[in-house]
């Protein structure tokens, strides 16, 4: 963005400013020209003053508004697009009728295609991996059973059978090869946070599938192992009564588990076991020690 470049009045002579010597040459009528055409002159100076700093305000807020909604998505063109059987390649450098879009704040990505009469539309949810296999080459990897979250629209195009719609239905995968004259900072750009969002979706999703099932404590008490299973919304203090109840032990004093550098947590209350269930189990099942006090 360029700097706010101020405007301000020239410095204008005054030409009633002129000195004279005749002191009796000069009257009452030319005094009172020369405080009217100062008069004018401050005037004529403010407002090209007030002018030139609205046009200002002006062009700021026009240069916001054109930041603030500018396009935002990366896209650059492609020489071929493979889906399945289905394959398009450009025919001279300079063709644009194979393009790709990926508009981050929608979290999704465009593939025109057959001269930009057609558009596939592919959500990230819809994504199980996107891979760099060359420099300018890429590899959507597509969800099993996601096929009714991608939109494909078609213009006039293909009269009868249309062969992307029906390979699109049955690809698992989608290739597709950039111009050589894209540049690698666009094409890592969008790769690495396609990337970032396919693997924030995936553990987000690997997480939600655990909520509402039952989980498993792995417990160590004294020289004796157990696994026990609990319901998803079990209370510490259950957790403990359990415990205590199946090793048949008088009371359990403490509970541990380990953190990521192999040092052993206290567990006192609520809100720790809570802290452990969430950073440290794995596989739907946490595991933990505890101490019965016996000397």
């Amino acid at each position: 963005m360029d700097d706010d470049q101020w405007v301000h009045a020239k410095p204008i002579s005054n030409e009633y400013s002129n000195e004279t010597n005749d002191y009796e040459s000069t009257n009452i009528y030319s005094n009172v020209n020369s405080y009217v055409h100062s008069k004018q002159f401050k005037r004529s100076t403010f407002n090209k003053r007030t002018q030139n700093k609205r046009k200002t305000q002006n062009n700021r807020k026009e240069t916001n508004l054109r930041q603030y909604y500018q396009p935002q998505h990366i896209e650059f063109h492609l020489a071929s697009v493979s889906i399945n059987e289905y394959q398009e390649t450009i025919d001279t450098v300079n063709e644009y009728k194979l393009r790709f879009r990926y508009k981050y704040l929608e979290e999704g990505i465009s593939i025109f295609l057959n001269e930009n009469k057609a558009k596939i539309y592919i959500p990230i949810d819809a994504l199980e991996a996107i891979s760099k296999v060359q420099h300018n080459l890429l590899v959507l990897t597509l969800k099993k059973d996601c096929s009714n979250l991608i939109s494909y629209a078609s213009k006039d195009g293909f009269v009868n059978d249309d062969p992307i719609r029906e390979n699109l239905s049955r690809a698992s995968s989608i290739s597709m090869i950039a111009q050589e004259k894209t540049p690698q900072q666009a094409i890592d750009m969008a790769g690495l946070h396609i990337h970032y969002l396919v693997n924030r979706n995936n553990k987000y999703k690997a997480n939600k599938t655990h909520i509402g099932e039952d989980f498993l404590i792995k417990c160590h008490v004294d020289d004796n192992i157990r696994i026990l299973r609990f319901k998803s919304n079990s209370q510490f203090e259950e957790i403990k009564h359990t415990i205590i109840d199946t090793f048949n032990v008088r009371n359990i004093t403490k509970f541990y588990y380990k953190d990521d550098d192999d040092e052993y947590i206290t567990i006192v209350n609520t809100a720790d076991f809570d802290t452990a269930s969430k950073l440290y189990k794995k596989d739907n099942r946490l595991e933990i020690w505890c101490m019965t006090g016996r000397i």
